[in-house]
């Protein structure tokens, strides 16, 4: 079976961060919720309660989204 599930980016700053899930207000204004599910997390992506800036990489399924990493946001890496 192929999967047909594209992914999104969004940028924003978290309202509210708890041990399994988190809430971004992406720089749209929209409030997102997304469960960690064992994603990879950049170090201090996810340092504070809310007011963390970052850029999600997520997929959404059956009505969850689902990150497939969470970076602080600007800090591309300029590596190579």
């Amino acid at each position: 079976l192929q999967s047909k599930a594209a992914h999104s980016v969004k940028q924003g700053t978290t309202l509210f961060n708890a041990m399994s899930s988190f809430t971004l207000k992406t720089d749209q204004g929209h409030e997102l919720q997304l469960l960690k599910d064992n994603c990879p997390i950049e170090d201090g992506a996810l340092s504070q309660d809310s007011g963390d800036r970052v850029t999600v990489i997520y997929v959404t399924s059956q009505g969850l989204n689902f990150p497939i990493e969470i970076l602080k946001a600007g800090d591309q890496n300029d590596e190579g």
